[in-house]
């Protein structure tokens, strides 16, 4: 869970954060292979990936702005 409003779900190499009330997507962040790891700091505005080729990715949220994504 990101923060009281957020969480993360991961599926394949797609992470998404969706709306805790709503379940909306509120941001997908399409990675380049199968997502293995995730970790949040603790004021919940940065993310590092890990994929199965031993890849990490560092992905910057302003969650102050959410928008509905379509799914």
């Amino acid at each position: 869970m990101l923060d009281e409003t957020c969480v993360i779900t991961a599926e394949g190499s797609t992470l998404r954060i969706r709306d805790v009330t709503s379940c909306e997507t509120i941001a997908v962040f399409d990675l380049d292979a199968p997502l293995t790891t995730v970790a949040v700091t603790a004021d919940a505005r940065k993310i590092a990936v890990g994929d199965r080729t031993g890849g990490v990715h560092f992905l910057d949220l302003d969650l102050s702005r959410k928008q509905r994504i379509p799914s």
